[in-house]
């Protein structure tokens, strides 16, 4: 349900969009591991978001204007500014949701960093700067999360992430087990979403878990997570996720262009510290044909 509007088949259709984002990054991921493989330079991670952006643009725009959703609108917009660093909040990509519908209008935040997964060793930057992102955004907002680049096939995902419960999708998921590997791109695990809380608590308990230092393993730090399109269908746009507080909304809402952003906040357009804004919109009217 998103808003007041219960048609199934627009949520579905939420989730195969962002889904479609998620396959494109699993099969840039193999491909970037294949040249891994033969000694070449892998795809770098800022790459990897930049790509990312520009995916969910194309998917929005593509399969939502294609695909007549009754009762239903879905408008995306991205951004990319220049910034120094992303230090200060520790985000790569900052994401406002507006939804608005017959007696229901919300506006929330969420913060994103971003990981890619190497061939050899898991997910090694996630430990050290990326525990310090972690604490960064969670000091602004509990809605914050890490986006996961992965390679690999569906079902080495799906057990990565959900151990033997993979081979019980019809009761994990409410569906079967063929569109996980070859159906829908709303449970692809190319971009695997986390808690940023759950990286804070794996860094917090690294020390008593005999080892020293945070695991960046695959079967670690994708354990339990969800893919990028249910992620975004089933919990954002249905509200389960995001902050409502004005001030972190702010945050997040790109400004219209570098002037007014300047003197918005009286400060050089380079001070900023999220460099990639995406404001999703989702708006429409609840029908009778919508139940």
């Amino acid at each position: 349900m998103i808003g007041t509007i219960r048609n199934p088949r627009a949520v579905s259709t939420v989730a195969e969009s962002f889904g479609l984002a998620a396959r494109r990054a699993r099969e840039r991921g193999n491909r970037s591991v294949e040249r891994e493989l033969r000694g070449e330079r892998a795809f770098s991670e800022p790459g990897y978001t930049e790509n990312l952006l520009e995916d969910l643009d194309l998917s929005i725009r593509t399969e939502l204007d294609r695909i007549e959703i009754d009762g239903l609108r879905v408008v995306s917009t991205g951004f990319n500014f220049p910034v120094r660093d992303e230090t200060e909040y520790g985000a790569d990509i900052g994401v406002r949701v507006d939804i608005e519908t017959p007696g229901y209008v919300v506006s929330k935040a969420l913060l994103f960093q971003c990981k890619r997964r190497y061939a050899d060793n898991g997910f090694p930057e996630i430990r050290g700067r990326g525990e310090d992102q972690a604490k960064n955004m969670l000091s602004v907002t509990p809605a914050s999360f890490f986006l996961l680049f992965n390679s690999g096939t569906q079902r080495e995902l799906a057990e990565l992430a959900w151990g033997s419960l993979h081979r019980s999708a019809e009761w994990f998921w409410g569906r079967p087990w063929h569109e996980f590997e070859a159906g829908g791109s709303a449970f692809d695990l190319g971009i695997a979403v986390i808690p940023a809380s759950r990286i804070l608590g794996l860094s917090n308990g690294a020390g008593f878990l005999d080892q020293t230092r945070l695991p960046t393993d695959p079967s670690t730090i994708l354990s339990g997570a969800v893919p990028f399109g249910i992620f975004m269908a089933d919990m954002v746009c249905s509200c389960l996720v995001g902050d409502p507080r004005p001030m972190v909304v702010q945050l997040v809402t790109p400004p219209k262009d570098a002037r007014a952003a300047a003197d918005e906040v009286g400060a050089s357009f380079f001070d900023f510290h999220i460099q990639r804004y995406m404001h999703i919109r989702l708006f429409g009217v609840a029908r009778d044909t919508a139940f």
